[in-house]
């Protein structure tokens, strides 16, 4: 089981430890809010995937880019769509089993 802990140093800056990283995040506009934290780590994580996968089949993935929309309300983030590219790869008969891949993402 793992663990996340926050602390709050003052400022509307919060210092969050996550296994050996500390990521801080702010609501001041010089730094990312845990939302946007929250959101990048979507399209990070389906992008390891896809990688890892394309590199295991051989695949190229250079170039790839995973890109992420989706509305955002007051209070919540809804209605994501994820579209992956691999501008190197000649993905043909793949194109199933990738996206079984990029559903993989555990976020």
């Amino acid at each position: 089981m793992g663990r996340a802990v926050t602390r709050y140093p003052g400022g509307r800056r919060f210092e969050t430890a996550v296994g050996r990283f500390e990521i801080t995040t702010d609501h001041t506009g010089t730094g990312p809010t845990p939302t946007d934290l929250f959101i990048a780590s979507l399209p990070g994580c389906v992008a390891f995937y896809v990688a890892e996968y394309c590199e295991r089949i051989g695949l190229d993935a250079s170039g790839l880019t995973v890109e992420l929309d989706y509305g955002r309300g007051p209070r919540n983030v809804s209605g994501f769509s994820i579209v992956v590219r691999l501008p190197s790869a000649d993905v043909g008969a793949r194109t199933e089993a990738l996206r079984r891949v990029a559903e993989a993402c555990y976020v």
